[in-house]
């Protein structure tokens, strides 16, 4: 649920059932994995995690789906925070 708290360790967990197998990490070190299919992706670059944005530290669970403007290019549809407790 958008806005909720967690454990790191959990959120982690979580992260991996969210992404299933497969998932990769494109630009390596950024932080930012996608699933295999393309349509999930789960975000802690640095700026979140040291919560300089957004409210505090937090990590990114988004959905993502084809942008009718951009051929072949990706949109988030939906974007939940969880912010990490420790």
């Amino acid at each position: 649920m958008d806005g909720t708290s967690m454990k790191t360790n959990d959120v982690l967990n979580l992260a991996s059932d969210f992404l299933g197998e497969g998932y990769t990490e494109p630009k390596a070190g950024s932080g930012r994995f996608i699933s295999a299919d393309g349509t999930r992706a789960f975000r802690m670059g640095e700026s979140d995690i040291l919560g300089r944005h957004g409210g505090g530290p937090h990590v990114n669970f988004e959905m993502l789906e084809l942008n009718p403007i951009k051929p072949n290019k990706m949109q988030v549809i939906t974007d939940i925070h969880i912010y990490l407790e420790d």
